[in-house]
């Protein structure tokens, strides 16, 4: 095992990949989180409003499927 100055040099340049690829990994969560957000803000916008229904009411079912 070569623990000379390019043993340690390597060490320094694995970790610095290795914290380089944590912090991407990171980076792409809060992207897809800030994704999700968007996509569920201009979803919801086109919903259309709930109805209110009430125990007791009487409503029409499809059983076509």
């Amino acid at each position: 095992m070569d623990t000379g100055a390019n043993g340690s040099q390597e060490v320094v340049g694995a970790r610095e990949v290795i914290e380089r690829l944590q912090k991407d990994v990171l980076d792409a969560q809060d992207n897809l989180m800030a994704a999700k957000t968007r996509q569920a803000h201009f979803a919801n916008a086109h919903q259309a409003p709930e109805d209110a229904y009430q125990v007791g009411d009487l409503v029409m079912l499809s059983t076509k499927n």
